[in-house]
């Protein structure tokens, strides 16, 4: 789960990068899609850290905040920003997978990774959307549907 916290963690420091150097036509949309998206992250990141303290894992707050730092700083020289959110969220499922399958969780702790892979998944389907856009001038995130 240490590394599902870690990603959590580059997310949100990734995204609300991108939420503050959003321009353009799509600022708006785009600037309010990855506020939510970093607000997302926290609360999950919260959920997951919260959980691991609570099953007696022991969690070095300086030590998780500084690699998910240095995944922050391997991210942010990539070209195409939402592309490496999208990625970065597909390793997120990636991680929460392999912890699922690991088959050493709860019901409970697997429900609250099923969860954040769920939303997710919502957040990489926006993605997608808005990556496929061709018409800057139509760009726009898709609504919470």
């Amino acid at each position: 789960m240490y590394a599902i916290a870690q990603q959590l963690a580059a997310l949100k420091l990734y995204s609300h990068s991108l939420h503050h150097t959003a321009s353009g036509i799509g600022f708006f949309a785009d600037h309010a899609a990855l506020k939510e998206f970093y607000e997302q992250y926290d609360e999950a990141w919260d959920a997951v850290v919260e959980r691991m303290m609570g099953l007696g894992i022991a969690v070095d707050h300086y030590k998780l905040a500084d690699e998910a730092n240095k995944i922050f700083q391997n991210t942010v020289a990539e070209a195409d920003k939402l592309e490496t959110l999208l990625s970065m969220e597909r390793e997120l499922c990636d991680l929460i997978e392999t912890e699922v399958k690991a088959d050493t969780q709860s019901q409970g702790t697997i429900n609250l990774l099923a969860g954040i892979a769920d939303a997710s998944e919502v957040r990489q389907y926006k993605l997608n959307r808005r990556l496929e856009e061709t018409n800057e001038n139509d760009a726009s995130w898709p609504d919470n549907h």
